[in-house]
């Protein structure tokens, strides 16, 4: 059975109107918890797609995956540049920013996508396209 994701679980703790209760930022925090059930495949999209359609929801983590992504991409260049001038920084801190910009540069242009279409099947293929990935996330 698969392990319950973030948005199941608020409608287990708040009912189906979950959504009405919660704040541009609360939704905007659950991203790091969205995009690990999307890598583990942990959503039932024809269950949740209700939930993930909503205007106020995508577009909340389309946001806060957007600024997951800048901020993973700052630090990545941050550590490159780091790694210039101390070259005996092990690569794997450079190599953990850079996977989670591609994460969340895959997370980004695929709720983009479905926002566009309104089709949550642009969301299926996240845990083959990203599931060599869950060890950063």
């Amino acid at each position: 059975m698969a392990k319950v994701n973030c948005i199941r679980r608020k409608v287990q703790e708040k009912g189906d109107s979950w959504i009405v209760s919660e704040t541009p930022e609360s939704i905007q925090k659950m991203i790091r918890n969205v995009a690990k059930d999307m890598i583990y495949g942990n959503f039932n999209y024809e269950q949740d797609s209700k939930y993930i359609l909503d205007p106020k929801v995508i577009d909340n983590l389309i946001i806060a995956a957007e600024n997951e992504r800048d901020d993973n991409c700052l630090y990545y260049y941050a550590m490159t540049n780091y790694m210039v001038q101390f070259p005996t920084v092990p690569a794997r801190h450079q190599t953990k920013f850079n996977v989670l910009w591609y994460i969340y540069g895959t997370i980004v242009d695929k709720l983009k996508a479905v926002k566009s279409s309104g089709n949550i099947g642009w969301l299926t293929d996240i845990p083959t396209i990203l599931g060599g990935y869950k060890n950063y996330i």
